[in-house]
């Protein structure tokens, strides 16, 4: 239980972003393709860095459900709540200079992450 005043910080996939990785370059850019909608399935396929893929065997690509924005900010603002901060979190080494299609290029054009900054006031609602 967070005690009132008690400082909450979120940080989560890019609701605007959600399921999107480097290998969305179509030559042109990162095209959106997954509709915005609350709670909907989004399965994309696993990165090599996520497990090591010369133990063989199938392992299922990750499958998430897409919050948006309005979800999480107003989620927490029902629960009492205040904003602090926002911002969008980026690879370390950002340049739009990159390689089209690499994981640099990808953060400098589409931030992956949000952070959210907030602080416990039940008794402001």
């Amino acid at each position: 239980m967070l005690r009132p005043g008690g400082m909450y910080y979120l940080m989560c996939a890019n609701p605007f972003a959600a399921g999107m990785t480097e290998a969305d370059w179509d030559g042109s850019g990162y095209r959106l393709r997954l509709p915005y909608i609350q709670g909907a399935e989004i399965t994309y396929a696993g990165a090599d860095w996520v497990y090591d893929r010369s133990q063989g065997g199938p392992i299922n690509n990750p499958q998430e459900y897409r919050q948006t924005l309005s979800h999480l900010v107003n989620g927490l603002l029902v629960r009492g709540f205040m904003l602090r901060r926002v911002q969008e979190l980026m690879a370390q080494a950002v340049s739009i200079e990159a390689e089209p299609g690499s994981w640099d290029h990808f953060t400098a054009v589409v931030p992956p992450w949000l952070a959210l900054w907030t602080v416990f006031k039940p008794d402001v609602l």
